[in-house]
């Protein structure tokens, strides 16, 4: 904060003097001197401030100024403060004009206000409190941190101790404080009705999964549930996080509130690492897995799909953010497949459960470079392998690379991936078929060589449903055909390549999952800052997840099902294919719930979470 005229139009100047005596007192100085009885407050109470050879303590001048119905902050604009430490508060660019007496007005009103940082932040973007404190610079909660590591430990337990006094004093004479933490309680429930089972089941997935975001410090204002707001608004209404609070301030339990922004949560874990927000959501990702296991709806040896996945980008893109393949620096956006509304988006790898009626993503990866497709498709099998015994593995095309192919034979990993339809094999594979709709072609190939009887992986052609019924051609057109690259001999399979295809089709559920994922659950955002695309896209992850785990839960409620006694496995879906309850009633239900929710906080994820536990060939680094 400024104090360059917090004394009401008095002139200050100052030297360096003893101040044993004068620091206690709060003296204002040597020559601190009343010139004017102005004020840029216009006319004010009298009220008392520290004058030379009258010394007042500084809990007398703030009793006296609230005493005379001033508020905590103006108070403290009107204490003289003695300078004994210069606090270079311009080091590392840090508030370059804001005076020492400042700095500790400044503190001096937090712990007076009982405001944490990152909320006086918020406070001094309204200019009105700027002309209270009579500050002529607008604060950062980094600078707040930064002053109160460089304020001398007994002059900051100097403050500390007033400010309690001051409490203490106000409390026993009935003196009104207009301070945040005077903020009227809600109301729990209205008029004693219980809250909807869907309101119950939002309440026990935000429970589940929020506790594993571990929380970088403490809040007097806002309690963990409300912190998660605006983001909860922000995806249910795809907009802006920052834009949130305009919304949240006309529902009723704000009208006599201070509303959460976006920087109540992002301040608390702006500092995490990316791997620590990886660490936090596989934490929170797994606890839905876990209950899936409970229903029987996790199979023993559970098929996977991969996916690379596209956030949509609409900033201006420099050629030095545009990667490449042998790029070295990675880069934050690529270009897009062509027909896209969009011409760039940020690129994330993720896995998710296949052939399940809940396709619950657990892990993502944010994909810098695309010559690293095959590196983080080790760490999302690392991943998996860490939970589960896993079972074929199904890819998307742009997983279809040599690297790839040697990552999965190293591992011995039975997979399928989409191949492109312009190599030379396919169209030769497809005049092989008799032409008819379960017909299938196969023959030995390897990727980056092509068709050899010598190869030990396969390509093999199947007609697509889904083209043939929007074409106007039939079988004769290549396009209405599927390419397949895969180490699993059709042969072999029972329904042979056919069935091998439409399993693999199981995994474009998926694919629509991420449509919902990104209408339903994905706030907008414009940052071009990395952690946070990385914390909002797994984010949406995460909502996404607790919808299904609220959908399972709601089944097991309706049918009395008992977890683990039932030889079937929970029945999720009705005959249409629907769930209970869909992704926009959730999100209104988790939205509009403002009852508080006790949200705890999981100290050490591993012990919540099998796949951080094991964590040999992890890297949660990068």
């Amino acid at each position: 904060m400024s104090d360059d005229d917090l004394f009401n139009g008095l002139d200050v100047s100052w030297e360096t003097g003893d101040s044993s005596d004068a620091e206690d007192n709060f003296v204002a100085g040597t020559n601190l001197k009343k010139t004017s009885d102005e004020s840029v407050y216009g006319d004010q109470p009298d009220v008392k401030v520290a004058t030379l050879g009258d010394p007042i303590p500084i809990e007398e001048q703030l009793r006296d100024a609230l005493q005379r119905g001033l508020s905590p902050r103006e108070a403290v604009a009107r204490i003289g403060v003695f300078r004994t430490t210069r606090f270079e508060l311009g080091v590392d660019g840090l508030a370059r004009d804001l005076t020492d007496t400042e700095a500790q007005r400044l503190i001096l009103g937090q712990e007076l206000t009982g405001t944490p940082s990152y909320r006086l932040e918020e406070q001094m973007d309204d200019h009105a409190v700027h002309e209270e404190m009579n500050v002529s610079e607008r604060v950062s909660e980094r600078t707040i941190d930064n002053i109160r590591d460089r304020i001398p430990d007994e002059k900051l337990a100097r403050f500390e101790t007033a400010a309690e006094n001051v409490a203490r004093w106000a409390e026993d004479e009935s003196v009104e404080m207009a301070d945040l933490r005077d903020a009227p309680d809600p109301e729990a429930v209205a008029d004693g009705i219980d809250a909807p089972e869907l309101v119950k089941l939002t309440r026990a997935m935000k429970t589940t999964g929020y506790a594993c975001i571990q929380l970088g410090r403490t809040d007097p204002y806002y309690d963990k549930w409300e912190v998660f707001k605006p983001y909860e608004l922000a995806s249910h209404h795809n907009i802006h996080p920052n834009n949130a609070r305009d919304s949240l301030q006309q529902k009723p339990y704000y009208w006599a509130r201070k509303t959460p922004t976006s920087k109540a949560l992002w301040n608390q874990v702006r500092e995490s690492s990316r791997g620590q927000f990886r660490a936090m959501f596989i934490c929170a990702f797994e606890q839905y897995l876990d209950l899936l296991d409970r229903y029987n709806l996790l199979p023993g040896r559970p098929d996977l799909a991969v996916d690379l996945t596209g956030w949509p980008w609409f900033g201006k893109i420099d050629d030095e953010d545009m990667p490449d393949e042998e790029c070295e620096q990675p880069g934050a956006v690529e270009g897009t497949k062509p027909g896209r509304n969009y011409s760039h988006s940020w690129q994330f790898a993720t896995v998710s459960l296949v052939g399940t009626p809940v396709p619950m993503t657990f892990a993502a990866r944010s994909v810098e470079r695309r010559n690293r497709r095959a590196y983080h498709l080790n760490q999302l099998l690392n991943y998996s392998e860490a939970k589960f015994d896993v079972g074929r593995v199904f890819l998307d095309k742009d997983f279809y690379t040599t690297k790839v192919k040697d990552e999965l034979k190293e591992r011995d990993q039975d997979f399928v991936i989409t191949a492109p339809r312009n190599i030379g094999a396919f169209k030769d594979l497809i005049v092989g078929t008799e032409l008819r709709e379960d017909s299938w072609n196969s023959q030995p190939y390897e990727v980056g060589i092509g068709a050899s009887d010598a190869a030990d992986h396969y390509l093999f052609v199947n007609p697509s449903e889904k083209r043939l019924k929007r074409a106007d051609t039939g079988l004769e057109d290549p396009k209405n055909w599927e390419a397949f690259y895969t180490n699993i001999d059709p042969e072999s399979v029972d329904g042979g390549g056919a069935a091998l295809a439409a399993d693999y089709r199981l995994r474009w559920g998926i694919e629509t999952a991420y449509r919902m994922l990104k209408h339903d659950f994905m706030p907008k955002s414009a940052t071009p800052m990395q952690n946070q695309r990385v914390f909002l896209f797994n984010w949406a992850i995460l909502l996404n997840n607790m919808w299904m785990g609220a959908n399972v839960l709601a089944a097991a409620n309706k049918r009395d099902y008992v977890p683990h006694e039932a030889d079937e496995p929970l029945r999720v879906k009705d005959d249409q294919g629907n769930y209970e309850y869909t992704a926009n009633e959730f999100m209104t239900a988790l939205v509009n719930d403002l009852h508080p929710t006790d949200i705890g906080e999981v100290d050490d994820l591993s012990e919540k979470s099998d796949i951080l536990a094991d964590a040999s060939g992890l890297d949660l680094s990068t």
